[in-house]
Formats: C-alpha cells, sequence, structure tokens
C-alpha cells in the first residue's frame, strides 16, 4: 500500500507482535502520524458492527425500569462476522426494518421459583440463519441483563441494525486501541559519564525513572535499557542527569523513532481482532478514495 502525505511519501507496513481472536498487537512502520491516527480512530469510530437499536418492551416486571433495560440491551455486543451481507437501515429502501438491514430477536421469560438472573443466553433470535446473536466468551458467564423474584417476568422484541461507533458507543468494536509512538533511547559514552558513577548514584538514575524503563545490572555494574516501551517521555531520568552535574546532551538522548508506531487492540468480540483492522484499513482507503476523487471534480470545475 503507497500513499501520499503532503510532500513526503510513505510506504506503510505491518510488523505483527502478537494475534488472537480479541487482541492484536503490532507495528505500523513507515507511516506518517496523520495517518496511524486516522486508522485508530476509524478502528474505535468507523467499523461498523450489528447493535440492538429498537426495543419493544410487552411486558416488564422487573425491579428495572423500560429504559434501563433498554440501555443494557443496546450494549450488548452481537456477533458481528456478516456484516457485509447488510445495509445500513438508511440505505435501505423498507419502509422501518427487513432481514436485509435488521435481525429481530425475543426474549420472553417468567420467573416460576424464588429467583431467576436473565441472562444473554435467554435472548431467541427470530432469524436464526443471519447468524447474529449475542457474543458468547469462552470461560465466561453469559452477560447478566436483570434479576427476576417469583412471578415478575418479561416479553421483549429487539431488533438489531448495522452501525458505527460515531453514531453510538454501542457500535464500536473495541474496548480500546492504543497508539503510541515507539521510544528510542540512546546513551552516549557511558563509560565517561554514567558508567563512572557510584553504585548508589547508579542505583537513584534507575529509581528515577516512575515507569522502570532502566535496569542495574548488578553483575556487571552497568546501567541498562529494560523495558524501553514503558518510556512516558516524562524526562525525570534527564532531571537526575543534570543533578549529577553532567550535560545531558551529551549522556543520553531520549524521543521517538519517526513514523513507527505500537498499535494494541482489544476487541469486544463482536468482530475477530483481525477483521477490525481489516475493516478500518478498507474504510480509510474508501475516505481517501472518495477525497481524490472529489479533488479531481473540483480542478475540473476550475479549469
Amino acid at each position: 500500500m503507497t500513499l501520499w502525505f503532503g510532500e513526503g511519501r510513505y510506504n506503510p507496513e505491518i510488523e505483527l507482535i502478537k494475534l488472537d481472536d480479541d487482541y492484536l498487537e503490532f507495528y505500523l512502520t513507515n507511516a506518517d502520524l496523520s495517518f496511524a491516527n486516522s486508522l485508530r480512530r476509524v478502528i474505535i469510530a468507523e467499523v461498523p458492527t450489528m447493535g440492538i437499536d429498537m426495543v419493544n418492551i410487552r411486558a416488564n416486571t422487573s425491579p428495572l425500569f423500560d429504559e434501563f433495560i433498554s440501555h443494557r440491551l443496546g450494549l450488548i455486543p452481537l456477533n458481528s462476522s456478516s456484516i457485509s451481507k447488510y445495509e445500513y437501515s438508511r440505505k435501505c429502501n423498507c419502509n422501518e426494518f427487513c432481514e436485509l438491514c435488521s435481525v429481530q430477536f425475543s426474549l420472553k421469560e417468567k420467573c416460576i421459583e424464588e429467583s431467576m438472573e436473565i441472562t444473554t443466553d435467554h435472548i431467541q433470535s427470530i432469524n436464526p440463519e443471519s447468524n447474529v446473536g449475542p457474543v458468547k466468551y469462552e470461560n465466561e458467564d453469559p452477560i447478566l441483563i436483570c434479576k427476576l423474584r417469583k412471578n415478575q417476568e418479561l416479553d421483549i422484541n429487539m431488533i438489531a441494525k448495522k452501525g458505527i461507533g460515531k453514531e453510538h458507543s454501542k457500535w464500536s468494536p473495541v474496548s480500546s486501541v492504543i497508539m503510541q509512538h515507539v521510544p528510542e533511547i540512546e546513551f552516549f559514552d557511558k563509560a565517561n559519564n554514567l558508567d563512572k558513577l557510584s553504585l548508589e548514584k547508579k542505583s537513584d538514575f534507575v529509581a528515577s525513572c516512575p515507569t522502570r524503563v532502566f535496569k542495574l545490572d548488578e553483575m556487571k555494574k552497568t546501567i541498562e535499557i529494560e523495558n524501553i516501551m514503558n518510556c512516558s517521555y516524562c524526562e525525570e531520568c534527564l532531571v537526575k542527569v543534570d543533578s549529577f552535574g553532567f550535560d545531558r546532551s551529551k549522556v543520553i538522548k531520549i524521543g521517538a523513532k519517526k513514523n513507527k508506531f505500537l498499535f494494541k487492540i482489544e476487541s469486544i468480540g463482536s468482530l475477530k481482532a483481525e477483521q477490525i483492522v481489516m475493516d478500518a484499513f478498507h474504510e480509510l482507503k474508501s475516505k481517501l478514495v472518495e477525497i481524490s476523487v472529489k479533488l479531481d471534480d473540483l480542478k475540473m470545475a476550475i479549469r
């Protein structure tokens, strides 16, 4: 993939670190900051998923208000692996909803014992062939919706529609997206600077970092970089170098690697982490193509 940004040319590349169904970690290299941040924002707000959007409560004698239950239902993650089959309701030709833009569910339960927990397992799909339904998490209990006492009941119809996180957070496919610069730490002439310090001062230097980037090698009695990705650019270590009477510019340099970013993406389960990123690239590409076309049209109009 080749993209143009300003006066410079970039060829973004991905270096995979870790990949699970619900978690993805990778380096994005040869990419401008604006591109990296655009990818982050698209992942959060513009990757489409299915979410419960309309709730019709026929009966509710539970302790919770109708609005409270509706809100809880809306935030239940739904399996959206087949999201490409569905159309946005605003673009669909139907009057309100249809099988092309929505999926229907029902929840009808009455407590006949002393108490009963209503969970996502009680939600039944009216369109079972749709493959859309509450996400089931491995080794975890289903999501609790509410609790009923004896003779209390719920009778609810729900309609799930396609949407994006920019419209409402219930459609966002991720719980978190972390994007950070990759730190770069370089020591200058350690032999004549830090290595000459006493063991006590070396320990003070290591302890000055609140995120424990450095460590003291007890055998070699030298300061080493242990967790470079923990660096938050707080410059506490530089202040400590100043207190030793050194010129910090001749001892250590701390900065961010140019055009290299670390991404950590956690899915809520509606989409696999890999699909989220691929869909985000697709959405971002579509936006760039649309901008390019409009700019070309503008140029033609000016001529």
